[in-house]
Parts: structure tokens; sequence; C-alpha cells
């Protein structure tokens, strides 16, 4: 007989055949052979025959001789083997010898089977999305074969997610197990396929900073032997998307005045490494100013919510959206703070960069006071808080404290820093000199200038804006004993900034008229030549000149871009009276609506404030602003819901007078605004 210790053994394995001689007779066998055939899918080790026998090993096999075997004896040779290759083959041990004849010879040979397994396993694992954004969803798929020659025995693949992935979900469900990473598989036949798909989301990085690639590598088990164990394992490599987005916000001006408009521009920069989807910025406009228009080089602005939509970024883009806003905040002004903050759907690794913000500090808004002609005060100049008529700078004299002509005032920007200076202007009785001071009163000498030269000592009536063209800073200079119109050009910057001729020189009621004008300039619409093309203010001023006494009060408009200024539109207010009509610019409380005219009655004329268009002849509204009609009244504006007046000769009324509307509704004295000076 003949058996073995592992019919089935892995290649590789070492196992034992164990044959084993009996004599079933009756006398004692003597000289007996048997031939041992060995299969070709093992090698053999060792050979052991036992008791007095022996054995000759040959290539294939060999011979096993025994001496004797009495009646009933067993004789036993053991051979121990290993496993070679795959395939199944008999050990065949066979008698062939004996002196004593056997009776029996069909129990003279015995054979066993060996055949040895192995099982070549390949895995193959992918993902369907390598590159995906953090907290989405990845699919792995894991295919696993047998590629024979036998079948695989407790086949199982171990696939742990790596860090930066969580388990969602696999199938077919109950085969893996998430806590182990052990997939079961069991027995696989040869040539068989097993797929296994595991869900996992992609994780947040702990803390801010850069997500890192998650690598999931599975490898394949069994306890049959392998040929070829280097298929058994792969790998699948999950790199989350990531862009450090960057937002940068400025302001066109960092003092933006009370009414004004300005922009901010909002830029965002993609600093990799991989391309931001849906990106959008939230930039609210905060309280104290106010949407007025966008432009946005891409995507779209949401004025309700404050979201730019700008959707993919690259790290070669560099979407712009610009925001005009118009200044709202009180007449206290104060800073405004506006925060831009950009976020996307990828991840970003550095997010200290994702939010800008810029303050600009809006100036206190004042109304300017200067003392009239025959005043006991001085030329003192005043900028007085528009709701309380307190003192926002200390009073100055802008000439002598001993000059009794009076001081006529008006507020812009002549030195370009978008910060408005105070002007001034000498009334009759001294030369002639225009000067500026800060918006605290420290006097600029480079801007002071004699627009009529220093002999004329008749006056001086001022304004100032670009009035030849946009952008262009300049005072207008008006006679106060005589009929002539200057325009002086302002170059900031330079060694000499006033311009030392006029650009623009006209005598509105003629060459003989002496008896003085009235200036202000105001963006009535657009025009060309004497011609209104369009309502829309453009930015270039019109300039207007109110007549003074001994004519009908006329104002007449000016298109002043053309060298010799064009005429548009002449008006009498006041009823005609002859004492002069003062004129004043209403701004409009509405961005982009045209200004309007306030046209003030001089002396005896019934203390009237009239509002024109500037384009037409027809009065709007009108208010007597003091019950006593022989003053004369000057008028300035913030806009319609805050008209200024003050008394000039023969005023008997102290302090600065507020009206609420055109109409005069709500006038009040300003209660600090009767305080006494030198």
């Amino acid at each position: 007989t003949k058996v073995t210790s592992n019919v089935q053994p892995n290649v590789g394995d070492i196992f034992t055949y164990t044959v084993t001689l009996q004599n079933l007779g009756t006398a004692t066998a003597t000289n007996v052979e048997v031939t041992e055939v060995f299969p070709n899918n093992i090698s053999v080790l060792q050979v052991t025959p036992m008791g007095n026998t022996r054995f000759n090993q040959t290539a294939t096999g060999g011979t096993w001789s025994i001496p004797t075997i009495a009646p009933g004896a067993s004789k036993v040779l053991m051979i121990i083997a290993e496993a070679t290759s795959a395939s199944v083959a008999y050990n065949t041990v066979t008698i062939t010898h004996s002196d004593v004849w056997d009776p029996n010879s069909s129990n003279n040979t015995a054979r066993t089977p060996t055949d040895p397994q192995q099982a070549d396993l390949v895995l193959t694992k992918t993902v369907d999305t390598a590159r995906p954004e953090v907290n989405d969803q990845v699919t792995f798929t894991l295919t696993l074969e047998n590629l024979g020659p036998t079948a695989a025995q407790d086949v199982t693949v171990d696939d742990r997610l790596p860090a930066g992935l969580a388990f969602v979900s696999a199938k077919p469900a109950g085969e893996y197990n998430d806590s182990t990473g052990v997939w079961t598989v069991g027995t696989l036949a040869a040539q068989a396929t097993e797929i296994l798909t595991i869900t996992a989301r992609v994780l947040e990085p702990t803390g801010a900073g850069p997500v890192s690639a998650s690598t999931n590598t599975g490898t394949a088990r069994s306890t049959t032997v392998d040929p070829n164990p280097g298929n058994n394992t792969d790998r699948a490599t999950v790199t989350p998307l990531q862009a450090d987005l960057a937002v940068a916000k400025t302001a066109s001006s960092s003092r933006p005045q009370i009414g004004s408009t300005f922009s901010y521009t909002i830029e965002v920069s993609n600093l990799g490494p991989d391309t931001a989807s849906n990106a959008s910025v939230t930039d609210q406009l905060p309280a104290g100013v106010t949407y007025v228009s966008h432009t946005a080089t891409t995507g779209s602005y949401d004025v309700g919510t404050g979201v730019w939509t700008i959707g993919s970024v690259t790290t070669a883009d560099r979407p712009v959206l610009t925001i005009t806003a118009l200044v709202t905040i009180g007449n206290s002004g104060g800073p405004v703070t506006n925060t831009a903050t950009v976020t996307s759907g990828t991840w970003d690794p550095d997010e200290t960069n994702n939010t800008s913000s810029v303050t600009v500090v809006v100036p206190p808004r004042g109304v300017i006071v200067g003392t009239d002609v025959g005043c006991v005060t001085g030329p003192f100049v005043r900028v007085i808080d528009p709701d309380t008529g307190a003192n926002r700078i200390t009073p100055f004299f802008a000439y002598e404290p001993e000059f009794r002509g009076g001081v006529r005032v008006y507020g812009a920007d002549v030195t370009g820093d978008g910060i408005p200076e105070i002007i001034t202007a000498p009334g009759p009785g001294r030369p002639g000199e225009v000067k500026v001071f800060t918006e605290t009163g420290s006097p600029l000498p480079q801007y002071s200038f004699f627009p009529f030269g220093p002999g004329y000592t008749g006056g001086i009536e001022i304004a100032a804006g670009s009035v030849t063209a946009a952008g262009a800073i300049e005072i207008v200079a008006g006679q106060s004993r005589g009929g002539t119109v200057s325009v002086f050009e302002m170059t900031p910057g330079a060694a000499s900034p006033v311009a030392s001729t006029p650009s623009r020189r006209l005598q509105p009621f003629g060459s003989g008229y002496l008896g003085g004008v009235y200036v202000e300039t105001a963006d009535v619409g657009t025009f060309s030549g004497r011609t209104q093309t369009s309502a829309t203010p453009d930015g270039i001023m019109e300039l207007f000149v109110g007549s003074g006494v001994g004519i009908a009060a006329t104002v007449t408009g000016y298109n002043a871009q053309p060298t010799t200024p064009a005429a548009f539109n002449s008006f009498r207010p006041l009823g005609g009276s002859t004492a002069g009509a003062s004129v004043a610019r209403l701004p409009s409380s509405t961005a982009g609506t045209a200004d309007k005219l306030l046209v003030s009655a001089g002396p005896r004329g019934g203390s009237l404030v009239e509002t024109f268009s500037g384009t037409g002849s027809s009065r709007e509204a009108f208010f007597q602003a003091y019950g006593n009609d022989r003053a004369q009244v000057f008028s300035a504006a913030i806009d319609e819901t805050a008209i200024f007046n003050v008394q000039g000769l023969l005023g008997t009324v102290d302090g600065v007078q507020k009206s609420l509307s055109p109409s005069g509704a709500g006038s009040a004295t300003l209660p600090q605004s009767t305080v006494s000076y030198p």
C-alpha cells in the first residue's frame, strides 16, 4: 500500500509518501524487490528504508530491496518530497520480484495521486477621480483575477483606507470589513474574477494647511501558493485639488468726500497649484456708502447679496471687480471699512490671504462762512457743522483783521489730493488776492494769485470746478466792480501751480458793464457748443454768471470747453430785481443726476431764494429766506435737503439758516452758528 501525507500540497510544500509491504501468505518471501516510480511534479529530498531493507535510488525512482519478509510481517519505506509544479501525477510502486511464488499478483501495485496547488492571483485597483475636491466622494474599484492553474483557497484582500479618506460604502455589501480593511473572498476558481468597489469621502486636513495625497493599497492573499506574488498588490492614489486664492482690495480715494463717488477695486489671484472651482467673493458694502455701479472682468455681481460669482480661476487669471460707491455717511464723517472675502469649491491651504479690508476716512462735511462787506468783524472764515453750526476748525482771518471789505469763500480741491481746500477772495477795498488754505485753515501761499492784477481793489467773487475739460482743476474769478470773468488752471505740484494767464476770459454783460458779477460752476448736463446733447452730467462743470447791481437780474450759463465759451442759456430770476443775483450750485442727492441752481436776491430783493434747472428759464421752487427784505442773501447747498443761507449787506440776523428743501421747508437757524467773533 502507499499513502501520502498531503494529496494537494501547495507548490513548495514538503510532504511524505509512506510505502508499506505486507506478506499476506503462509511462507516467508525472500529477495523481494519493489520498484518505485516518482511523479514528475515533485523533488525527492530523502528516502528512508525501514528495517533490514535497502533502497537504490535513480533519477526517476529506484528499487527497494527486502531480503526476507515473514508471513504476517510488514516493511516500510518513507519518502520525503517537495511539490514542484501544479499538475496531477501519481507515485507508483510495484512488486517486481520475489523468490517465492505469489498466488495473487493483483495487489502487487499501489499508487497515490499528487496534485500540487498554486494560483496566480492578480489584483488591479483604479479610482474614478484621481484629482477630486476635498469633501467629494471617490470610488475605488478592486478587480481580483485568478490566472490559475488551480483554485485559490482562503482568499482575502487587505485594503485599509489610508489617512485622508473616510469609508462610505462598499459593494457587494458584507464582503468588506471597513474596520479591519479586509475583503473576504474565500475560494476563487481558476480563471475566475471578483470585483469590489469602495466609496470613500475625501477629508479636510486637520487645521489649516495643504492637503496631502492619499495612496490606497490593496494586497491579495491566499493559503494557496502564488507563483507570481509581484502582481498581488496594486495602488491608487488620490491627490485632492488645492488652490491658494488671495484677494486684494483697494479704494480709489483714501479720504472721499461726503456726497462724492469713489471706487473699490477687488482683485483675485490664484497662487496655485491647481485651478480653483466655483470661486466667489462676498463684498457687501458697509453703512456709510451706497452702491452706484460696477464692472467685472468675469462673472457677475449681485448687488443685493454682495456676492461676486466668478467660477473657475486658474493660476494665470486675475479677475477684477470694480464697485463705484456714493459716500452717504452723515455730516460728521468718519472711517468706513469694507471687507472682501474670497472662497471656492477647492481646498485653500492658506486662508490668511482670503480676506482683504480697506478703510477710507471720510472727512466731516462743513459749511464755509465768510463775513460780508461792512461787518463789524474783519475777513473772518469759519467752517461749521451742517447740523449744529459748531465750528469744525479754528476760525481764522483770511486777510488783515482790520480789513472790513468782507471775504468770499468757496470749497474745492485745487491741490489734487482729493481733499477740498478753502478758497478765499477779498471784497472791495484791498488788492484782489485769491488765497488757498488747507481744510484746517493753514495757508498754501504757492496757490495765492491776483486774477485781475495787484492794482485791482474792487472785490472778487470766486468758484472752482472742471469747466474746460473733465479732471481739470480750475478757479473761476469774477469782478465785484466791473464785469470780467476769468478762469485759471491749477497744476498741483508745480513750482508755480497757478497759471499766469487765464485760459478763458469773458464779459457776459458787455465791456461797458461795471455792476459786478457772481460766478458758480455746476454740472447740468452734457453739451456740445451751445447745444445740450444729454441731461446726464458728464463730469465737466458748466460756468454760470449772475449779474450784479444796475441791470435786471440775469443768469447766463456757458459751456466753457470751447476757447470762446458758448452761452447755452440765459434767464431772468428774482422778478426782474436790479439788486443782483448770486448763484450757487444745488447738487442732487441722487447719483448720476444733474445739478440745479440756487439764485439768491441782492439787497432789497425780498430775501428770495429760487431754484432753476440751469438749462431752462422757469423757476422750479422758491422761498423767502428772511422776513427782512432789505438784506442781501447768499446761499449754498449740500443737496436738496440741506440748503444754507446767510444775510449779507444790510442784514440784521446772526447765524446760518438751514432749509430742508428748495421750498424752504423746515428753515431754522443752526443753534451754534450765532456765536460772536472779533
